[in-house]
């Protein structure tokens, strides 16, 4: 869809901008960079209404992903600007780059489900032009489905 359009007068003149109220920014459109993986591209996708939420979950299942850890090794724990207790969750190293020289830890997503405190939910990739924040909940029940998909009998 295209943004929007001139109108002209009778006499061919441009007389005001019209926008369409339907037409919805690309990722490109908005100005943002290459995803940096699947998790990203997925992300880039929802957040402008090209792909389903359900992507997210879906690549985000079978990722690695490197969280910050405090000095006992535990996953550091934030805020989203919301008030969101959150656990933040990097899937590139493009977005990890944003915390400096801080440690952290890469793992699969299933292992890091079990060492979130409880209550909190997982910020991903905080740094990226956008970013999400996604239940635990949510994640675990995907993972769930994942892991039956996988050890179902052929026939």
């Amino acid at each position: 869809a295209v943004i929007g359009q001139w109108r002209s007068d009778h006499a061919g003149e441009i007389v005001e901008w019209e926008d369409n109220p339907d037409y919805r920014p690309s990722p490109e459109a908005m100005g943002w960079p290459e995803p940096a993986d699947e998790v990203d591209r997925a992300v880039q996708l929802a957040t402008t209404g090209y792909g389903p939420a359900e992507d997210v979950t879906a690549a985000l299942a079978g990722a690695e992903v490197a969280v910050p850890v405090t000095a006992d090794g535990d996953p550091v724990s934030a805020s989203a600007p919301d008030g969101t207790a959150v656990v933040p969750v990097y899937t590139s190293p493009r977005y990890l780059r944003g915390l400096g020289q801080l440690a952290s830890v890469t793992l699969p997503l299933k292992e890091l489900l079990a060492r979130i405190p409880a209550g909190h939910s997982l910020c991903l990739n905080s740094s990226a032009p956008v970013s999400m924040v996604l239940t635990t909940e949510g994640l675990a029940e995907v993972l769930a489905e994942t892991a039956e998909e996988t050890t179902a009998p052929t026939l």
